[in-house]
């Protein structure tokens, strides 16, 4: 009976361990970093290129900004338009302001976890090529090739005047051609803040996580089998 149920427990074990995501792909704002307003506040009202925008200002750049505001765009998008309308100053301050960003606690505790259990993760984010580049400088320390399989990770790209971004398919299309994983979807966990992101994840016969806090999260990946109950989080420490 005792070898019989050691069997069963074994059997369960690797069903388990086979039916596990293998590949977690995170969001970047809301997920990993939050805002740093008070850094973006300083950096508003410190920079000294104020009138050289004001110059270059006009009313379809008002249009255009007031429009991506609206639709809630990236940042690169915002650089794209301003360098349209030969405003390389307002460029300038929306690439300074847009990565005024702080690490979640939480959030960067599970990552390193992960990442000493061999754990393969990638980013997918809607952050655009200009401004991803440059959080890479600000933080080599999280966003590195050690880390994060940067190479087969997924970030905005543009297709001509467009930006490729969740949750349209085709953001998710480029990252299953890319890491060849057409016909083994479910061997990947999405994480992300969005409910529309994690629905167009799904579609896709992805597993995802719509993420709250570090605490919920660690707690959703202790379900499938990605963390275990050792790792628990009290008082932002993991003991």
């Amino acid at each position: 009976m005792k070898k019989y149920a050691t069997t069963l427990i074994l059997a369960l074990s690797i069903t388990v361990y086979c039916q596990q995501p293998k590949h977690i792909v995170w969001d970047i704002h809301k997920v990993i970093l939050q805002k740093d307003f008070y850094s973006m506040a300083c950096a508003f009202i410190q920079y000294p290129y104020w009138i050289d925008i004001f110059k270059k200002l006009n009313l379809n750049l008002i249009k255009q900004c007031a429009f991506l505001t609206w639709t809630g765009s990236t940042s690169d998008e915002f650089i794209h338009i301003a360098q349209k309308y030969k405003n390389p100053k307002m460029a300038q301050l929306i690439s300074t302001i847009g990565n005024k960003q702080k690490p979640i606690k939480g959030t960067i505790k599970i990552i390193k976890t992960l990442h000493k259990n061999n754990a393969q993760q990638y980013v997918g984010s809607n952050i655009g090529p200009i401004m991803f580049d440059d959080l890479q400088k600000k933080m080599p320390h999280l966003f590195n090739d050690t880390i994060f399989d940067l190479e087969h990770s997924q970030i905005g790209t543009y297709n001509g005047q467009t930006i490729i971004k969740k949750p349209n398919p085709v953001f998710f299309h480029q990252f299953l051609q890319k890491n060849n994983l057409y016909d083994n979807p479910e061997s990947i966990l999405f994480i992300d803040d969005k409910i529309e992101n994690i629905k167009a994840a799904r579609t896709f016969g992805m597993r995802a996580i719509l993420f709250k806090n570090p605490q919920q999260l660690r707690t959703q990946l202790i379900k499938y089998g990605i963390l275990s109950h050792i790792h628990r989080v009290y008082k932002d420490k993991i003991i």
